[in-house]
């Protein structure tokens, strides 16, 4: 949570489990959630999803497709591979985010999931992050690029 600066606004809901979950906006609207740090999505400001990490893993968003990144060994250097996902690899990737996103919004909404604390305190940020989950659980879209720059 203390590290997540880039997210102007965020909060971290916590469970009677140790387990934590930070969601966060950046100024220009774009959002992130971190569930025990992996998996991590990151969206644009648009709700498209642009990047992620999961179990141990990057993907990526380019033109409208997930990517695989894998780090891969040369004799002089480490190379980050990219690998497209299929079409149905990434339908079956984009609906597992969903239910795991839609169980997020559910143990909230049952009080599983209690608000620990928010940055700045003053804010709407757990009304965002509510409305932002409800939106996302409906399903979302892939970016045409991992960047913020070029959403």
């Amino acid at each position: 949570m203390r590290e997540a600066v880039a997210l102007v606004e965020r909060l971290c809901l916590g469970a009677a489990t140790g387990e934590e979950i930070v969601i966060g906006f950046r100024r220009d609207g774009s959002a992130s959630i971190y569930v025990n740090q992996d998996p991590a999505w990151h969206f644009n400001r648009f709700g498209q999803l642009r990047r992620a990490y999961e179990s141990g893993q990057l993907i990526k968003a380019e033109r409208g497709r997930l990517f695989r990144m894998v780090r891969r060994r040369e004799p002089h250097q480490v190379v980050l591979a990219s690998t497209p996902m299929t079409e149905e690899e990434q339908a079956q990737w984009v609906a597992a985010v969903t239910t795991q996103i839609q169980r997020l919004e559910q143990r909230w909404h049952d009080g599983e999931l209690v608000v620990v604390e928010q940055i700045p305190p003053d804010q709407p940020v757990a009304d965002r992050a509510r409305q932002l989950l409800a939106s996302l659980a409906k399903g979302f879209t892939i970016a045409a690029s991992p960047s913020l720059r070029r959403a």
